[in-house]
């Protein structure tokens, strides 16, 4: 770049070559616009065409055979396709539209532009196209550069193209200035840059094809709907300058649209007619959705829920100890330990409460740490439960289960209901629809439990279903809670419910993760804004690319990626708040063993502990599950 505005100073007038260096299409080859074109008539006309890409490819040759000049007008384009002339007029129209609207500026090269503009030097640009001069012109205003017709020299308009040089010789007789006070910049290494200093122009070559993405992993395909989203995230990544906003523009947003798309088009299989979005990890996905579909929307609202909110009125319906295990043993899995007040608060008691002497009755410590499921098979605090807390809970849970059903009134909840979430376990599901809403459906990124015949027929999962799908399964049963963080709300969760409005209490917000979350988000709806425009294209997307790089993050991050994504906490609001992976020097851990053990095991996202640790490049997901299956076997 530094060379490039060195050569600026020392010219008089600079010329551009327009696509592919003032101009990138969002699409990955000019014929994918000629694939649009043919949609579009298709969607829009009664009659129907059929290989438009060949035909139109074809006229174009046909019209350089008739011609024997360099180049051609679209005019004389389109009078060599075999269709009506209604036909030709209105695919000329449609292909006009489409370049306009597929066109964008080139970040890196209108930077190189403006600094121009700001030396006050006089600029033109060149084009091999087919286009009309007043056509470009309209793509160039639209892009935000600024050029008088009489500085634009198409191919077209003089039958002559940089291929044969020709154009440059008609470029330099129609200007004040000699070739050698002239700097073209152009794309092409035959026709911008050595066919320019032929005719004694001085010439710079840039790169057609640069990966501006720093996170998802470019692929090559043949499906349009692909071709238009890789290439409006590599041709917009550069505006995004915040390490958390590149993160949510080109991994997360990819993975929101495609998840969005799949709820949609479950809701009309379906036939819902009541779309309830969880708080607080769906709030981003009902934006989104709403964002999308607009005018055709499906009604939906934001549904004010946790697992934490539903423990009262449950056990209200429903309180023998069994209920109890089944709320609070996904939460305290494997060798995780925990204190008696965790578990408690897990229950939604104000443990303040309770007199002190009935824990010493009880035997029971309140601030020891003990193994989770240790504790809640404990024959004292099964005791203690039985004997004290459920009739110490019983007007709680009485007042919270007809605050929640009077909730549940004001959603109109029927049959035709989804409730949408991230999932998992899909606790309160299983509540809702034992309790109170039997028929209630619902959608999620993944589900990996067992289900009652009254919830499995009525659940529906994006990614996995238990044994469905293992290997998607399996790649984000590492960092699965990380998932929930990036795109959680931020405001509080759900504590319980009130005979007022609001009708729901939350929690004060945790303020550690909030501004990198808010920096995820932004580039999410950033990458929204921009593909919006573009949705009638991408009806048809390979959603394995995105789902792919999206769970790629998670089981094989960058030293980048697992150093931003580490320094997020687990806000989990009974645990002790501590970093997903943000381990000590591997030196350190060398002299003490115990730390690391300590602190691996504490670690939410080990594959990000180890990558963080070690730095080197290996199969940390393969390692991850060879560490499982030792622990398992030991």
């Amino acid at each position: 770049m530094r060379n490039i505005y060195n050569k600026i100073k020392n010219k008089k007038a600079i010329s551009f070559d327009i696509f592919d260096t003032l101009i990138k299409r969002n699409c990955q080859k000019p014929r994918d616009i000629f694939a649009i074109v043919e949609k579009v008539f298709n969607e829009t006309s009664d009659e129907k065409i059929e290989d438009f890409v060949v035909q139109r490819r074809n006229a174009h040759y046909l019209a350089l055979e008739k011609s024997e000049k360099d180049e051609v007008t679209l005019n004389e384009i389109y009078n060599n396709l075999p269709y009506s002339k209604k036909i030709k007029e209105d695919l000329q129209k449609i292909e006009i539209d489409t370049e306009i609207k597929f066109c964008q500026k080139n970040e890196k090269i209108y930077d190189i532009y403006q600094f121009a503009l700001d030396k006050n030097k006089e600029i033109f640009c060149i084009s091999d196209m087919y286009l009309p001069k007043e056509v470009i012109k309209n793509i160039l205003d639209k892009n935000g550069y600024s050029f008088d017709l009489k500085h634009i020299f198409v191919s077209c308009d003089y039958k002559v193209s940089k291929k044969t040089g020709k154009l440059y010789a008609a470029f330099l007789k129609n200007i004040d200035y000699k070739a050698n006070e002239i700097l073209h910049i152009g794309d092409s290494w035959k026709y911008d840059y050595l066919m320019a200093k032929k005719y004694k122009l001085k010439s710079i070559h840039i790169k057609r094809n640069i990966n501006n993405m720093h996170h998802l992993k470019y692929k090559e395909s043949n499906n349009l709907a692909d071709n238009i989203i890789q290439n409006i995230i590599n041709n917009n990544s550069l505006k995004i300058k915040n390490s958390y906003q590149k993160l949510g523009y080109e991994l997360l947003g990819p993975f929101c649209l495609t998840f969005c798309l799949w709820l949609n088009k479950l809701c009309i299989d379906e036939k819902i007619n009541n779309i309830l979005f969880c708080s607080r990890d769906m709030k981003l996905m009902m934006e989104i959705y709403n964002e999308l579909f607009q005018s055709h929307a499906i009604k939906n609202h934001y549904f004010y829920v946790s697992r934490k909110s539903l423990v009262l009125p449950h056990l209200f319906e429903n309180n023998d100890y069994d209920e109890v295990i089944k709320v609070l043993l996904p939460r305290f899995e494997g060798s995780r330990k925990v204190t008696l007040e965790e578990v408690l608060k897990r229950l939604n008691i104000n443990v303040s409460k309770i007199p002190s002497n009935i824990f010493e009755k009880y035997h029971l410590s309140l601030n020891r740490k003990v193994n989770g499921k240790d504790l809640i098979k404990n024959p004292n605090f099964i005791d203690f439960y039985n004997s004290y807390l459920t009739s110490y809970i019983y007007e709680e849970t009485k007042k919270q289960n007809s605050y929640f059903k009077k909730y549940l009134r004001e959603l109109s909840i029927d049959k035709n209901t989804l409730v949408v979430d991230c999932g998992w376990r899909c606790t309160m599901q299983k509540m809702m629809a034992k309790y109170w809403a039997p028929n209630i459906k619902g959608a999620y990124i993944g589900v990996k439990t067992n289900f009652e015949e009254i919830t499995s027929k009525n659940t529906f999962a994006f990614l996995f279903f238990n044994e469905n799908n293992d290997y998607y399964n399996k790649l984000i049963n590492g960092f699965h809670l990380l998932v929930e963080n990036m795109i959680e709300a931020l405001h509080g969760s759900v504590l319980k419910y009130q005979n007022e409005n609001p009708i729901y209490v939350l929690s004060e917000p945790h303020l550690e993760n909030q501004e990198k979350i808010k920096n995820i988000h932004q580039g999410i709806k950033e990458f929204i804004n921009d593909i919006k425009d573009y949705y009638e294209y991408i009806d048809n997307l390979d959603e394995d690319i995105y789902i792919n790089n999206f769970l790629r993050i998670g089981t094989n991050p960058t030293i980048n990626e697992a150093k931003l994504l580490g320094e997020f906490i687990n806000e989990d609001n009974t645990l002790t708040v501590r970093k997903y992976a943000s381990p000590n020097k591997l030196l350190y851990y060398m002299f003490h063993p115990k730390k690391f053990k300590e602190d691996f095991t504490n670690s939410e996202w080990k594959i990000g502990f180890m990558k963080r640790m070690l730095k080197i490049n290996i199969d940390y997901y393969k390692l991850f599950n060879l560490l499982k299956q030792w622990k398992g076997r030991k």
